[in-house]
This record gives structure tokens, sequence and C-alpha cells, in this order.
């Protein structure tokens, strides 16, 4: 477990502190009116062909969730993808741990009139052990009243009895003045 925890450690330190920073705020896009899948695209080191079976597999359940998310399907997944004790970190927010938690604040969050959520994974890498795995992507989203956000996101994977379920996720802001 504890190899586990320094793999997840590590790469939220790489992702967080070393990745590539990108922007959007409402009324000064630097990105143009592109979509998130050629923005990702546009920051693909190497080409989705390039994925292992379990990489690939992650990136599908990365648009899957998305999928989910759009059609209101919360249930659906947090069953399907998110582990009991999954952690997601919001900008600017405490830390939700608990599935059961997650469903209802995203339940709730979403519901509300105006919300936006989008994002697509840019790559994903299976650590050496092959059950432990990250994906990284753009997001973008807008709370009622507030400019939209474009930031960027980490996953971690964990392959629990076969499968993976995501057990972390992390978003924050890109600002401005990075794309300059």
């Amino acid at each position: 477990m504890k190899t586990k925890q320094t793999y997840v450690v590590l790469a939220l330190a790489i992702l967080l502190l070393g990745g590539p920073a990108h922007s959007q705020d409402a009324g000064t896009d630097s990105t143009g009116s592109k979509s998130l899948e050629e923005l990702a695209s546009e920051r693909r080191t190497r080409s989705l062909t390039e994925l292992s079976a379990d990489e690939h597999q992650i990136f599908i359940y990365e648009r899957e969730t998305l999928r989910a998310v759009k059609s209101g399907n919360v249930d659906q997944l947090m069953d399907l993808f998110i582990s009991e004790n999954a952690i997601v970190c919001p900008p600017g927010g405490e830390a939700i741990i608990g599935r059961d938690k997650q469903r209802v604040l995203f339940k709730q969050w979403l519901a509300t009139k105006g919300v936006v959520l989008d994002f697509e994974p840019v790559d994903v890498h299976v650590g050496p052990s092959g059950d432990m795995a990250y994906a990284y992507g753009l997001v973008r989203w807008k709370n009622p009243g507030e400019p939209q956000y474009l930031g960027k996101y980490v996953s971690v994977w964990v392959k629990e009895d076969g499968r993976w379920m995501n057990h972390v996720e992390m978003r924050n802001v890109i600002h401005e003045e990075q794309l300059k």
C-alpha cells in the first residue's frame, strides 16, 4: 500500500508542479473557440494508438464518465467508476471524501441551472506494477453567475478485482497569463 501511495503523490506532484499550463477565463479566452478535444489533441505527446490496452481502457472510462455526467446518470457514474473512498479536490474547495458524499454533492451541483462541465483526457499512464494509473486532461466548467474557467485535472485510477476504479480527482484553474 505504501508503494501505491508513493505513486499517487508522485503523479500529483508531477502534474501539478511540472505540467504544461493553458488557460481560459470567460471574456478573455486565449484558446479561442476551440473545443476541449482540439485543445487536448494539441497537447498530446503521443498518438492515442500508442496507448496500452489498460491506458486505452482508462481513456475510455474518462470519456464515459463525462457522458454519464452530461446525461444526468450520476448514480451510474458513481457505481461504475468511483471507488468507495474516492477523493475529489475541486478548485478552491475542500476535498470531498467518499463516493456517497460525492454522489449527493454532484447531483445537487449538476441539477443547478446554468452549471456546465466538460473535460477531455490528454494522456494516460499506467505504473510499472500495472495496478495504478493516472490520467490528466483539460476541464471547462461554469457555475451560475461566474465566468467559465479552463483548467487541468488529474485522475488517479487503481485496479480493483481486475477493474479500474477512480480514487482521486483533482482540478485547478489555469491562469490566463500562463498562456503568454
